[in-house]
């Protein structure tokens, strides 16, 4: 798909690239949120509200990271338009990774959808992973942060062994919420909506939480005997990450109260005190430039 065609969108309140056809730059002040103790930039944008036509620049960068992590499955634009929000990394003027997140209501719910998570090979062992999603949490966290009784529901749906690794060492810090690993009545009923939502089928109907056929061919090849034993347990047996490109589904459900503090703790052990002041994430913060997108 061609992005000079695409419709223009309204830029929300961003200090616009001269020139009929200008870029925004991968470091425009205007998307920047924050920086940690090791020099990585973060920046986010609402992609709802930003003129498509002028990110071609770092929609490109991020579809370069991604063609370095994986096999894609789809047009990768096509793929970034209809999300929205976007959070990349910036390191020495370079994109080294991005995550998209796409989200959508229903009833008092809230559910946002980590989509897409990539981060240069180079760049892993810094936990950019989980800052991204940290990031994203806190800025669906701040669009809906004045909605009544809303309920959170994080998803991610993802054929990686060892996110899914990541997401069993890292359970005792959702004990306190119903989740995947401590489904509720209330998370089945959102699993089943999502099952129909994504018209997915199930790799072993006794293992809810294992979709089939999602990123076949995606990633390289892994043992379910190289999982840790009590993983392996949870895992169905005809599992097949690799050729079919089957998928594990983590879903967490959070009020505002339950998540406040374990996402502030989060933030602050990932930007220390520097959060708190900060205008676009901190608790006095003065610029809103992510908003609710209706579309």
């Amino acid at each position: 798909m061609d992005i000079s065609s695409a419709a223009p969108r309204q830029d929300a309140g961003f200090s616009t690239p001269e020139g009929e056809n200008a870029q925004y730059n991968i470091e425009h002040e205007d998307f920047f949120t924050i920086q940690n103790k090791d020099g990585f930039r973060f920046y986010t944008i609402d992609i709802k509200h930003v003129d498509i036509s002028r990110i071609k620049t770092i929609i490109d960068d991020c579809e370069k990271v991604e063609s370095e992590c994986w096999k894609a499955q789809e047009d990768f634009y096509s793929y970034f338009i209809e999300r929205d929000l976007v959070t990349y990394i910036v390191k020495d003027h370079k994109l080294v990774g991005f995550q998209l997140v796409a989200y959508w209501e229903f009833e008092r719910y809230v559910v946002f959808s980590l989509d897409e998570t990539m981060v240069l090979s180079e760049f892993r062992g810094n936990r950019l992973g989980l800052t991204l999603c940290t990031l994203s949490a806190r800025s669906i966290f701040t669009i809906f942060s004045k909605k009544e009784k809303v309920r959170f529901v994080g998803l991610s749906i993802t054929p990686n062994p060892h996110v899914i690794m990541g997401f069993y060492k890292y359970r005792a810090l959702f004990r306190i919420m119903q989740n995947t690993f401590n489904p509720s009545k209330d998370l089945m009923m959102i699993y089943n909506k999502l099952l129909f939502r994504k018209k997915a089928s199930l790799v072993n109907k006794d293992y809810p939480f294992f979709f089939k056929n999602m990123f076949p061919g995606s990633l390289g090849a892994f043992e379910v005997d190289m999982f840790p034993e009590p993983v392996r347990k949870m895992v169905p047996p005809e599992i097949d990450f690799f050729e079919r490109g089957d998928a594990f589904v983590f879903m967490i459900i959070f009020s505002k109260l339950t998540v406040w503090l374990p996402l502030t703790a989060m933030l602050l052990s990932r930007f220390g005190w520097k959060y708190v002041f900060n205008d676009n994430l901190g608790f006095f913060r003065k610029n809103k430039r992510i908003n609710h997108s209706e579309s």
